[in-house]
């Protein structure tokens, strides 16, 4: 199958700033399952953590974003 990059945010931890610790727990177990959903979308896929970034990883880390484009076309031949 295609290969697939999921970039997600290495910490989002300031995003839940003053949230209880237990919700905030749940939200954390709810989206790493959400993530890795995603990544067994394809039997060649992957989840890449990236850092210094918001949720807006095309604005904050553009180079993550075209590392991964170039990492999936170069695998596709």
């Amino acid at each position: 199958s295609a290969t697939l990059i999921v970039l997600a945010r290495a910490d989002a931890s300031d995003d839940f700033e003053g949230l209880d610790p237990v919700l905030l727990a749940k939200f954390k177990q709810i989206g790493d399952r959400l993530t890795a959903d995603l990544v067994k979308l394809s039997t060649d896929g992957r989840l890449v953590k990236v850092e210094h970034t918001s949720h807006e990883i095309p604005v904050d880390q553009p180079q993550a974003v075209i590392d991964a484009i170039l990492e999936v076309l170069g695998r596709a031949g």
